[in-house]
């Protein structure tokens, strides 16, 4: 978790993206009773990009630059 804390805010630094909120069982983790989840959802604020039809199209630049599998809207390492 700690190293995808930083990668995202790797990612803000570069403006990538402009913030992110950690949303689904992990933030329920925090404010619930705890319960086991091996993934982390995203709500994140896209900055803006010349082309609007490919919003996501610098981070999975980034991706493949860092060389993260993608497959489909998710990143692995």
């Amino acid at each position: 978790m700690k190293r995808t804390l930083q990668i995202l805010n790797e990612l803000v630094q570069s403006k990538i993206i402009n913030e992110y909120a950690i949303a689904g069982g992990m933030a329920h983790f925090y404010y619930i009773e705890p319960s086991v989840t091996y993934d982390l959802d995203l709500i994140a604020n896209l900055s803006a990009t010349e082309n609007s039809l490919t919003p996501l199209n610098d981070l999975y630049k980034w991706a493949n630059k860092n060389k993260l599998k993608t497959e489909g809207v998710y990143f692995r390492s």
